[in-house]
């Protein structure tokens, strides 16, 4: 997304979410990957990584240019399908 793109609020749990997707762009993740990376340690089913997922696919999905930026591989992973440019 640009940076003159729309604006998408995320609460402060949402925000390790978009950054584990950021890391690795376009290559699939597991949930328990994405488990560790958003710091939900302990037992997490992985019904709760599912919803944060959903739930953050629905705020990125309420911009036009956003349409299917996470997608379901093999229903196993999820991966973030737009090319990210690392800005210094």
């Amino acid at each position: 997304m640009a940076e003159a793109g729309p604006k998408i609020r995320l609460s402060k749990s949402d925000h390790a979410l978009p950054a584990a997707f950021l890391d690795a762009p376009q290559r699939p993740l597991s949930r328990p990957h994405l488990a560790e990376a958003t710091r939900l340690h302990g037992k997490v089913s992985d019904r709760t990584i599912d919803v944060r997922v959903l739930r953050l696919r629905r705020k990125l999905e309420r911009a036009p240019c956003t349409r299917e930026v996470v997608q379901i591989a093999r229903g196993l992973c999820y991966v973030f399908t737009l090319p990210v440019e690392r800005l210094s």
